[in-house]
């Protein structure tokens, strides 16, 4: 049987990537996509899966391969039922390390976000809103991201 906490986060990430394609509909600027891998252009044997990612320079193209050859300007990763917080931070300093320029990771049993770049970290309660420096005008209320979760 599959828990609650499982449906739970993938509403999360439906939610995330929706946010993500319309504010890109509106803005053309990028694409964004929900399950998507990536490599590092300079290393074609590591490759990424993000729950959620935003490519913002559209001249990057993937040609067939099964991961596209470069990192997103913004992953996301939503915490697993029982997955420690460690590996998580781990996971989004190397997302980091290879080039992605945003990373949020969003803890849904304490009902936060976290959004990381290599010179900061901020932390998102429930009554805040989600803006990220790249995505100008791009608002997302956290309460949003759980309600009916």
């Amino acid at each position: 049987m599959i828990e609650p906490e499982w449906f739970e986060r993938m509403e999360i990430i439906g939610k995330v990537g929706t946010a993500f394609v319309e504010y890109l509909r509106q803005n053309p600027i990028g694409r964004a996509g929900v399950g998507a891998d990536f490599h590092p252009e300079n290393d074609s044997q590591t490759v990424y899966s993000f729950d959620v990612a935003v490519v913002l320079v559209v001249n990057k193209h993937a040609t067939g391969e099964d991961a596209a050859p470069f990192m997103p300007d913004i992953a996301v990763d939503v915490q697993r039922p029982n997955e420690r917080l460690k590996p998580m931070l781990d996971r989004a300093k190397d997302y980091l390390a290879n080039g992605v320029r945003v990373v949020i990771l969003i803890y849904p049993a304490k009902r936060i976000v976290e959004m990381l770049t290599p010179d900061i970290s901020d932390l998102f309660i429930e009554n805040d809103t989600l803006t990220i420096d790249l995505l100008p005008g791009f608002a997302v209320p956290i309460k949003s991201l759980f309600s009916g979760v």
